[in-house]
């Protein structure tokens, strides 16, 4: 799944200028992309305010494109726009775009706390069922035997990717977790069918 986001980014109060928003693409929901880097040495504050989803990237990169063209002459930047965030939504809308819904928005900002919030206990049982299978497993297949579920994170900078951070976390304590790093890493697709690359371990011996 692709969206196209609007980030609204909101002024100090008496401040004059604005409304400025994002137009931007993501393969992953915005509020990561949101949290990933965009807020980092800009002291307004900046909000998910819209998000629209699409069937596959192409389709997002062509939307996004459009409402870049659209709003071209308010452009600031690469994907700033001197327009409110309700104006690019209207037009989005009006052009076929389909808004996500409070039960996509709500799963999106979960995602990466779900990721976060796995325990030590759950690993260690994730692997044993993993090791028991036979063979090597992946650090996907770890995050897939506790959530259900792994969705990838494109375009997050490692320290801020949940799923480069359960690496890391993997990695950091393969001694008490009772696995080896198998080399090289191997290619794999998330739920959603996008191509990604993860890590491959073996119960220690």
């Amino acid at each position: 799944m692709s969206y196209v986001y609007l980030i609204s980014e909101e002024p100090h109060e008496g401040e004059t200028s604005g409304p400025w928003t994002k137009i931007g693409f993501s393969n992953n929901p915005p509020e990561w992309r949101l949290n990933a880097n965009l807020k980092r040495g800009n002291p307004r504050h900046l909000s998910v305010a819209a998000a629209f989803r699409y069937a596959t990237e192409e389709e997002a990169r062509a939307a996004e494109r459009s409402a870049h063209a659209q709003f071209a002459q308010a452009g600031v930047g690469k994907e700033w726009f001197h327009v409110d965030w309700r104006e690019a939504a209207t037009w989005l809308e009006s052009v076929g775009a389909v808004p996500r819904s409070a039960e996509d928005e709500a799963a999106a900002r979960d995602v990466a706390g779900r990721v976060e919030a796995i325990t030590d206990a759950q690993i260690r049982e994730a692997i044993q069922r993993l090791a028991g299978e036979g063979g090597t497993f992946s650090t996907v297949q770890v995050i897939r035997a506790i959530l259900g579920s792994y969705y990838r994170d494109i375009g997050v900078p490692a320290n801020h990717s949940p799923n480069a951070r359960f690496g890391k976390r993997l990695a950091r304590h393969s001694v008490e977790f009772g696995i080896t790093r198998v080399m090289p890493s191997q290619p794999v697709r998330d739920d959603d069918k996008g191509p990604t690359e993860t890590a491959m371990w073996r119960a220690a011996r």
